[in-house]
């Protein structure tokens, strides 16, 4: 018996010589529903950094640059001798100039101005304290620049574990939204993801008070890291029948 396949209104209808015999009703694309998951976690900073920065003033710019070196080197290895678990030093800058002044009707030469930064990283951030108290007991007059931070490896760990919990969130939530209105989720029909994972900028601190003789020299404060919040959120759509 020859038999014929059409679709009549939304239905899989099969045609024969005895009539039709209607059969599974066919998915709907526009039936679907739209939902989104979230996770969020507290990371905390395993990175913290610290700069200090080593000034000579004179009249002379070759004298100025030779003193300002000789602080910068005496506290850099000084700091390599703390051996602070996977640190890292860095200049982070390196300027010398020239400190002029408009006197009457000309400019007066006020002699030469270097600066030498060091920026000291440690994955111990316990441990930059040391690093003030050394820095400031070296003369050092500038030291700025703290920043706890997330290293991208443990961020990039955070992301992946937060994204699993988001997504089976959003599933969950479609079920219990088709359930509860008498239909089924079916198959996902488009994810999107998005994601955010502040790092707090660095921030200045400790200026020319710290510059005294150690017998008046403050003990050197506590660090703590605090904690980093790490957000993902997942946008999913699944089809309904």
């Amino acid at each position: 018996m020859k038999k014929l396949v059409r679709f009549t209104n939304g239905f899989l209808v099969l045609v024969s010589a005895s009539g039709f015999i209607p059969s599974v009703r066919a998915a709907d694309p526009t039936r679907f529903v739209s939902v989104s998951g979230s996770c969020i976690r507290n990371a905390i900073p395993d990175r913290g950094a610290i700069t200090v920065t080593a000034e000579s003033r004179d009249a002379d710019g070759k004298r100025a640059q030779a003193m300002a070196t000789k602080l910068y080197e005496a506290v850099r290895s000084k700091t390599a001798a703390l051996k602070l678990p996977d640190s890292e030093l860095s200049t982070s800058e390196f300027t010398s100039e020239e400190a002029k002044e408009w006197v009457k009707d000309r400019m007066v030469s006020r002699g030469f101005h270097t600066r030498i930064g060091l920026r000291v990283e440690t994955s111990d951030t316990s441990r930059l304290g040391e690093v003030m108290d050394l820095a400031s007991r070296e003369g050092i007059k500038q030291i700025s620049g703290m920043q706890l931070f997330v290293s991208s490896k443990k961020l990039l760990d955070e992301k992946m574990a937060c994204l699993k919990d988001a997504a089976e969130q959003s599933r969950a939530k479609a079920d219990t939204l088709a359930k509860s209105l008498g239909a089924k989720v079916g198959e996902v029909t488009s994810i999107q993801e998005s994601s955010s994972g502040y790092n707090p900028p660095p921030m200045p601190m400790f200026g020319a008070a710290m510059a005294m003789d150690e017998s008046r020299a403050a003990p050197a404060p506590k660090i703590e890291a605090g904690k980093v919040e790490v957000s993902i959120t997942v946008n999913a759509t699944f089809s309904l029948h």
